[in-house]
């Protein structure tokens, strides 16, 4: 598991997708990872860089493409500035990636819109492999369920990330 640390409070938004790629190539340099293994997840901001991790990478750049995208309520707001995370196309992601966003109607900090336009922006990926799901259970809905370590939680997010390493991996 790669965990970079891309953003603290000075940090411009138009730079955090650069400052996770430097870590992501930093880490795999020490501990490089098989082809087709790398599934990028993330929450928030995190989900939308999740996303462009693979769009990016879709154009080379020389490190993994990913197999699987797992963004969580995702949003690209950044609070004191304008515009947010600055979106990239996806659209060389591979036909073959796996797509699951997650959202939720209870979610305030950034809503349903922005999962599901990231869904929508994969156009190259058929339907059949991108997924929008709905978190219902009462203890998850809000935006930073995903952050909690507790049972609710480990069976609405993390249950569901496994999978989709699991099923990326063949």
């Amino acid at each position: 598991m790669i965990l970079p640390r891309y953003q603290d409070l000075r940090s411009r938004p138009d730079r955090v997708l650069g400052n996770a790629l430097a870590g992501i190539r930093a880490a795999l340099a020490e501990a490089p990872i098989a082809p087709g293994s790398l599934v990028t997840a993330g929450h928030s901001a995190g989900g939308a860089l999740a996303a462009d991790y693979a769009a990016t990478t879709a154009r080379g750049g020389g490190i993994p493409p990913a197999a699987g995208i797992f963004a969580v309520y995702p949003g690209r707001a950044i609070l004191g500035f304008p515009g947010g995370v600055p979106a990239v196309d996806p659209g060389g992601v591979s036909p073959d990636t796996a797509v699951l966003v997650l959202s939720s109607a209870n979610d305030r900090v950034v809503g349903q819109a922005p999962a599901r336009e990231l869904l929508e922006s994969f156009s190259t990926v058929p339907r059949s492999r991108r997924r929008l799901v709905r978190v219902t259970d009462s203890e998850s809905v809000d935006h930073y369920a995903p952050e909690r370590t507790d049972r609710d939680a480990r069976r609405a997010f993390w249950k569901r990330l496994d999978s989709l390493i699991a099923a990326s991996r063949g």
